[in-house]
C-alpha cells in the first residue's frame, strides 16, 4: 500500500512484517535553503540572454516576476525593506539620508535573518550592507546600529557603506593611481568587526566567500545573503582595475558580466541533492542611476518612475513548482521576501507585514493587490543643486498614482497612469485621481513620524531643513553646532516647517525651547502654499504661561482660542518644555510637560494634513518631534 503525505509517497510495510524500528528524525533540510540576491543600481533592461546568461537561466529554471518592484528607489531604504519586510516609510528610512541617520532600529523588530537564525540556519551576508549608517570614519563599534552579527548573521564580509572607495583589489595597478583607496570592506570574526580589504577585485572576493559558504557541510539548511556593490559606481571592471580604458557604459556591463558570471558560480556550488529545494531569489535594489540602456521604461534612481522601482526580479524554487520559466504579471514586491519565508518556517515571526506569499503570487493571485511608496529627494546639495520634494506613487492593478509635492508644500504634478498601455508612463488618464488621493492618504495615515533635529546638524548641506520638509514662510536654520532647528518669525504668512507626510488622527509632541516673548510650538493638519495654507497651530508663550490654539485658512488665523498653561508644568522663557497634542476627530487636546492643559473642540474642523512646527512670534529651537497616528 502506498501513502502520500506532504507530497511524499511512502511504501507501507505488509501487515505481517517484522515492527519497523523507530523513526529517525526528519532531515532538517526539509526546510529550504534560501539565496536571496541583490544587485546594486541594476536597470530592469540590463538582463538579457548575452549580457546575463546566468540569470537568464535562472529565470528558466524559476519564474520572472515581469512586474517586480523594489520598495524604494535608493540603496538604503531598499535593503531596510527586504531585511524587515516593512515599507520603508514606516522605518523613518524615506530616503539614503533619513535611513542612515534616523533609520528604525531593526533588532528591536522581527526581521529577515533573526528569523532564519531562530529556526536552526546557518546565516551569512557577503557584500554590501548600507544598514549600519556611516563608518568609514568611526569604524564598528558598539554604538553601530544594525549590525549584521546583532541581525542574526554568523558571518559576514563585505562594504558596510553605501558605495565602495574601489572595486580594484589591493594588487591592482589601478590602486596607486586612486591614492591607495579602500574598498571599505568588513570581516565579522569571532564576534568583531576587522577591516580586511582584498587583494582580490570586489565583485569577485564577494562571489569566492559566498561559494565557499554553500559548498560547506550538507546537515543544516542556510540563509544566504548575496548583496553585491556592481554595477553601482565606481564603474571599474577588473579589466578597467588593471589599467585598461573602457567608456562608463562599456565598463559597465562588463561590471554586470562579472556578477552575472559569479552569481553562476555560487548556484553551481549548491550541492545537488539540495537545489530542488533551494529558494534563490534575484533582483535588484532600485533603478539605475546609468541613462544608457533604459529602453522601456522612464525615470531611474531617485525617482518613484517605473524606472526607478521597477527591477528584474526572479525567483526559484522548483520544490514548490517555481521552475516553469513563466513570466508573472502579478505585482511582486521585495516586502514579500521574509513573509513568503515566514510561512515555511516552524517558528513564526511577530508583527505585520504588508507583503504576499511569492507562490501563491506566481499562481496569478494578487493582480488587485496595493503598492505605496514615499520618497523623500535627496536635494539641495551643498552646491545649491535640487530641492527638497516629497514624491508618492501608489499602484492598483494596472493604475498607477504619482504626485509631487515642492518644497513649499504644495502639490506641483499629480498623474495617473495606466501601465498596461504606457508602461512608460508618457500619457495620464482622467477620472482617477481622487480615488488614488484618497488612497494614498489611507495608507500614509499610518506611518509614524520620528525626528530627532540631532541628525539634522551632521547633515552639512542642509541649509534651511532636513530632507522631507517644507518651509511655509519663517526663517529655519540649524542652530549652529547645536543639535536643535531653530524657527524665526517673519512677516510672510504660515511661518511653519512642515513634514511632507500625512495625518487624520495623530499624536503630537516635541521639545521647544522659547526665548524671550516667542510663541512657538505645533502645526497639525496643515496643507496647501504659503498664501492658502491651512491647519491648526497650537503655540507655547511661556513668558505669560498661556497656550494658543488657532485655527488658520488661506495664510490668515481664522479663529483662535487660549488656554492657561498648568502651574506645575513650569514654563519659562529658555526652558525646553515638551509640548504635546491630541487631534482625534474635531477635538484637540493639548499637555505641557505631560499636565493637561485643556481641549478645544471645532465646529468645522480640517480633517486631515501634515504635522510640523509653528512659530508665530520671535524665535524658538525644536527637538525631538514624534508624531504617530491614532
Amino acid at each position: 500500500m502506498t501513502l502520500t503525505v506532504g507530497g511524499l509517497t511512502a511504501i507501507a510495510p505488509p501487515a505481517n512484517a517484522a515492527p519497523a524500528a523507530p523513526p529517525a528524525a526528519a532531515p532538517s533540510l526539509q526546510r529550504p535553503n534560501v539565496i536571496t540576491i541583490v544587485a546594486d543600481d541594476l536597470g530592469y533592461d540590463d538582463v538579457s540572454p548575452t549580457l546575463t546568461p546566468q540569470i537568464t537561466e535562472l529565470k528558466k529554471q524559476g519564474v520572472s516576476f515581469v512586474d517586480g518592484y523594489s520598495a524604494a528607489p535608493v540603496c538604503s531604504p531598499s535593503r531596510y525593506a527586504i531585511m524587515s519586510g516593512r515599507e520603508p516609510a514606516a522605518l523613518n528610512a524615506d530616503n539614503n539620508h533619513t535611513a542612515r541617520s534616523v533609520g528604525s532600529d531593526l533588532t528591536k523588530m522581527a526581521s529577515l535573518p533573526s528569523m532564519m537564525k531562530r529556526n536552526g540556519y546557518r546565516t551569512a551576508a557577503f557584500g554590501k550592507w548600507d544598514l549600519s549608517g556611516p563608518v568609514s570614519k568611526v569604524g564598528i563599534n558598539d554604538k553601530t546600529p544594525n549590525r549584521p552579527d546583532r541581525l542574526g548573521f554568523d558571518q559576514y564580509w563585505g562594504t558596510m557603506a553605501g558605495m565602495p572607495g574601489t572595486f580594484c583589489g589591493r594588487k591592482a595597478p589601478l590602486i596607486d593611481h586612486l591614492d591607495k583607496k579602500s574598498q571599505g570592506a568588513y570581516e565579522l570574526r569571532d564576534g568583531k568587526f576587522h577591516k580586511a580589504d582584498s587583494a582580490k577585485h570586489l565583485t569577485s572576493e564577494t562571489t569566492q566567500r559566498a561559494e565557499r559558504f554553500v559548498a560547506q557541510g550538507k546537515q543544516q539548511p542556510f540563509f544566504l545573503y548575496l548583496s553585491y556593490s556592481a554595477p553601482h559606481n565606481p564603474h571599474q571592471s577588473i579589466d578597467v582595475c588593471q589599467g585598461k580604458k573602457f567608456r562608463p557604459e562599456q565598463a559597465y556591463r562588463q561590471m554586470v558580466r562579472e556578477m552575472d558570471h559569479g552569481i553562476g558560480q555560487v548556484l553551481d556550488a549548491i550541492p545537488s541533492d539540495q537545489r530542488k529545494n533551494t529558494i534563490v531569489t534575484f533582483v535588484s535594489d532600485n533603478g539605475p542611476q546609468h541613462s544608457f540602456g533604459q529602453r522601456s521604461l522612464t525615470g531611474g534612481k531617485y525617482t518613484l518612475k517605473e524606472g526607478g522601482v521597477r527591477v528584474p526580479y526572479v525567483v526559484s524554487w522548483p520544490a514548490a513548482g517555481l521552475n516553469t520559466g513563466k513570466e508573472v504579471r502579478t505585482p511582486g514586491s521585495t516586502l514579500d521576501y521574509l513573509p513568503t519565508l515566514a510561512k515555511r518556517m516552524p517558528k513564526k515571526p511577530t508583527g505585520k507585514f504588508p507583503g504576499r506569499d511569492l507562490v501563491e503570487l506566481a499562481k496569478g493571485n494578487g493582480n488587485d493587490r496595493e503598492l505605496h511608496w514615499r520618497y523623500y529627494t535627496e536635494g539641495p546639495t551643498a552646491k545649491g543643486k535640487g530641492q527638497h520634494a516629497s514624491i508618492v506613487a501608489v499602484r492598483k492593478g494596472n493604475l498607477k498614482y504619482l504626485r509631487r509635492v515642492g518644497p513649499y508644500g504644495a502639490v506641483t504634478a499629480e498623474t495617473v497612469h495606466d501601465l498596461a498601455k504606457d508602461r512608460r508612463e508618457q500619457t495620464p488618464i482622467t477620472g482617477h485621481t481622487a480615488e488614488f488621493r484618497d488612497r494614498w492618504h489611507a495608507w500614509a495615515d499610518g506611518l509614524p513620524l520620528r525626528q530627532p533635529f540631532t541628525y539634522a546638524s551632521s547633515q552639512k548641506y542642509l541649509t534651511t531643513h532636513p530632507v522631507g520638509w517644507s518651509r511655509i514662510a519663517g526663517t529655519w536654520h540649524r542652530s549652529g553646532k547645536a543639535t536643535t532647528y531653530t524657527g524665526k518669525a517673519d512677516k510672510g504668512a504660515g511661518r511653519a516647517l512642515m513634514s511632507n507626510s500625512w495625518y487624520v488622527d495623530s499624536d503630537s509632541r516635541v521639545q521647544v525651547t522659547p526665548t524671550g516673548a516667542s510663541r512657538a510650538g505645533l502645526a497639525i493638519r496643515s496643507s496647501g502654499s504659503e498664501a492658502k495654507h491651512s491647519g491648526y497651530g497650537v503655540t507655547l508663550d511661556a513668558k505669560n504661561s498661556m497656550i494658543t490654539i488657532a485655527r488658520w485658512r488661506d495664510g490668515k488665523d481664522h479663529r483662535t482660542m487660549q488656554l492657561k498653561v498648568p502651574a506645575k508644568a513650569k514654563v519659562a522663557p529658555g526652558r525646553t518644555a515638551t509640548l504635546r497634542v491630541v487631534a482625534r476627530g474635531a477635538t484637540l487636546t493639548v499637555w505641557v510637560n505631560g499636565h493637561r492643559a485643556g481641549t478645544w473642540t471645532d465646529t468645522d474642523p480640517v480633517r486631515a494634513g501634515s504635522p510640523g512646527l509653528r512659530v508665530v512670534a520671535g524665535e524658538a529651537a525644536f527637538d525631538n518631534l514624534v508624531v504617530k497616528p491614532l
